[in-house]
């Protein structure tokens, strides 16, 4: 799987069925950049027929997600930190221009994202429990330890 951030974002601000679209509409808002006024982009505005689309792509989705094992979902989230880490100053120079926060902000928020992909991606092998027919082993959840953290704030 590749990503790319568009050079402009004319070519569609939607994410649907796994691709960068944009969708028929009448109307539309102005994307702007706050720090200087002008508009990057004019999003369309999603009408019921639209959304009623995107929360069925979503729900087959969810149904392909929810029959992958544990540990296969756990590298796709992985996958996409990675994703986020290697495009990371693209990333940012788009949430600069669209959001206007100072660009040491965006870098930290990107990395902050990464980090929750990869936490929860090494969560789900680790806490779930009982039998897959993928991987032969039986895990039982027991607080054998306990770990105290002291942090200086």
């Amino acid at each position: 799987m590749s990503f790319s951030v568009p050079s402009d974002l004319s070519s569609g601000l939607f994410f649907l069925g796994g691709k960068r679209t944009t969708i028929n509409a009448t109307a539309t808002f102005d994307v702007l950049e706050p720090r200087i006024g002008a508009v990057v982009a004019k999003c369309p505005i999603a009408d019921e027929q639209a959304v009623n689309e995107a929360v069925q792509e979503a729900s087959e989705a969810q149904l392909e997600w929810g029959n992958l094992t544990p540990l296969q979902r756990g590298k796709i989230m992985k996958k996409a930190a990675d994703i986020m880490r290697d495009n990371l100053e693209e990333i940012a120079r788009w949430e600069v221009k669209t959001n206007g926060k100072p660009i040491y902000e965006a870098r930290v928020d990107i990395e902050s994202s990464a980090d929750t992909f990869d936490f929860f991606g090494g969560v789900a092998p680790a806490v779930l429990q009982g039998w897959f027919e993928q991987v032969m082993q039986w895990t039982r959840g027991k607080l054998n330890h306990f770990c105290a953290v002291v942090y200086r704030w």
